[in-house]
């Protein structure tokens, strides 16, 4: 259990080094639909990472499904085909057991869709080759806002996955081990269960929020799309400008629209009271309500298009309507003439 979840972890961790060879040698070895390669890679992976049972990385294979990976092209799903096989020995199969290593196996495979994104995004700020190509600075500058925007995503996803998820529950989970007795093995296998389903719960990996979970995997895959635009063409200029305006515009629009329906989801479950740690994903993707902004007095969000209406005096905070405006105003009036006037507060 222990070295299966820090093996995990640290290839998960490893994936953010930008130089490391294994980690590009894994990202290209998809991308050229090379089943055989990428299992290869894989394993290597495994064997290479100095944080891994070096006993327990022998024991586990590596399959890849070649009809689902070519199905799936370049697509975030073509992650799916990475199957790891591992038989725990007794006595750690009284523990570890086909439904736990199915669990395992559905967070390792999530974590890899977002470390695939992840490195996209890093790929295009080294690469940073299509502005040149780009007669319009108008439309590099789109680019690369889209692109800062789309690292922004996958980066603080992964922060919240690793840190708050992945190495928060871990460490709950050795300390409830270490305080309880090695002889009970029925206590030690509740602990395990109750770990993996603290890190699905988390991770969105479960029904109930499965409408946020694939709204992720669709903004995962813009990411890739973005990442194959940003590659560049064999196209005449003029053609070249006209292709990327038209493939930009949607996928800047697409990547807006599947955010923003993201962050109401998360906002509705957060207010329900029933997942306050989705709290950290939300002012993560959410910083300074950039892209969601809701109403500073009853907090809630405008629907069917209409829009929140603003302070005229301070620009600085909003209202869902005239009502929650008027019910504001006794306490906005102090702060709202102090940024006015700084000298109302001496």
């Amino acid at each position: 259990s222990s070295s299966s979840s820090s093996s995990s972890s640290s290839s998960s961790s490893g994936a953010d080094d930008e130089e490391g060879e294994g980690n590009n040698g894994f990202h290209d070895s998809v991308a050229q639909i090379d089943g055989e390669e990428l299992r290869a890679t894989v394993v290597a992976a495994f064997r290479a990472d100095e944080l891994a049972d070096k006993h327990l990385a022998d024991k586990v294979t590596v399959e890849v499904d070649q009809e689902l990976l070519a199905k799936h092209s370049r697509k975030i799903e073509a992650l799916q085909c990475i199957r790891l096989r591992y038989t725990p020995s007794w006595p750690l199969n009284m523990v570890i057991s086909q439904a736990s290593l199915q669990k395992y196996a559905q967070i390792f495979t999530f974590l890899l869709q977002i470390l695939r994104a992840k490195h996209a995004m890093q790929t295009l700020y080294k690469r940073n080759a299509l502005p040149r190509k780009l007669s319009s600075l108008q439309l590099a500058h789109q680019f690369n806002l889209l692109r800062s925007r789309a690292f922004h995503f996958v980066a603080n996803t992964h922060a919240y996955l690793m840190l708050r998820v992945v190495d928060s529950v871990w460490g709950t989970f050795q300390k409830e081990v270490e305080q309880s007795s090695s002889s009970d093995l029925d206590r030690l296998c509740s602990l395990h269960n109750q770990y993996l389903d603290k890190i699905q719960y988390q991770t969105l990996l479960f029904t109930k929020v499965s409408q946020a979970f694939e709204a992720i995997k669709k903004i995962l895959n813009l990411c890739l799309e973005l990442e194959k635009l940003g590659q560049g063409s064999k196209l005449s200029k003029q053609h070249l400008d006209k292709a990327l305006v038209t493939r930009l515009t949607i996928i800047n629009h697409d990547f807006h629209k599947r955010l923003r329906f993201l962050m109401v989801i998360l906002t509705k479950i957060v207010e329900s009271g029933y997942h306050a740690h989705l709290e950290d994903i939300l002012t993560r993707l959410n910083f300074n309500e950039h892209y969601l902004q809701a109403c500073s007095l009853c907090k809630n969000t405008p629907s069917n298009g209409k829009q929140l209406e603003v302070c005229s005096n301070c620009k600085e905070v909003w209202y869902c309507s005239s009502e929650c405006r008027n019910k504001a105003a006794p306490d906005h009036k102090l702060t709202c003439t102090a940024k006015l006037n700084p000298r109302s507060l001496k």
